[in-house]
């Protein structure tokens, strides 16, 4: 256990004020994941002689509870601790959104969502630029095609309807019906054969 001796105010016999090292900024750069610290004091006014210790716990109320009746502490839901920090669920890391806060994961590391989704912002952008790029290149040639099926489609309407517009004016040439014929019918047959039979005079 590291011992060190600092200044403190001298207020009244029953309170002193003095400053407690900061050593969790001091852990955290070195990337110890410092929960919570545990400090004993005791006072000297001549450097010799000193009161009987006092225990006091740092800990950060945002994100962590006492246990009740003991002196541990516990990480409150919802929250992870990184870095001796409180980070709540669904926070990104700076710089970083693929890592992010996920309890369900890891309380006290970076979880990688960009491994468990299968892709990366990297990886969206590179999608949505081929788009881009894909689209760009292939409209000339849709609007080609449509042009041309266009073009196409009215050639055939006009051609269709000029021929429709020759047939309306051919004028065909008028044949006229035959002569009426005379009906072979049993009196005529008669007659003639009466004829036949009758001598000049």
């Amino acid at each position: 256990m590291e011992r060190q001796v600092v200044p403190g105010v001298y207020e009244d016999a029953f309170t002193a004020y003095c400053c407690i090292p900061d050593e969790r900024s001091k852990r955290s750069r070195n990337n110890d994941n410092v929960f919570t610290l545990t400090f004993s004091l005791s006072i000297s006014n001549n450097g010799e002689s000193y009161s009987l210790e006092r225990h006091i716990v740092v800990y950060t109320p945002r994100c962590q509870d006492r246990v009740l009746n003991t002196s541990q502490f516990r990480l409150k839901p919802h929250f992870c601790y990184i870095n001796s920090e409180c980070v709540a669920v669904n926070t990104s890391m700076a710089n970083d959104k693929c890592h992010a806060c996920k309890p369900q994961t890891n309380l006290y590391n970076w979880t990688n969502n960009c491994e468990n989704e299968g892709e990366t912002p990297t990886n969206d952008v590179a999608i949505i630029v081929t788009i881009a790029v894909t689209t760009l290149v292939a409209f000339p040639f849709i609007a080609v095609f449509i042009c041309c099926a266009i073009k196409k489609y009215t050639a055939r309407r006009r051609r269709r309807l000029r021929e429709m517009q020759y047939f309306e004016h051919i004028v065909l040439p008028y044949i006229p019906p035959d002569p009426p014929r005379d009906m072979f019918v049993p009196h005529n047959i008669l007659r003639n054969e009466s004829r036949r039979r009758i001598p000049p005079p």
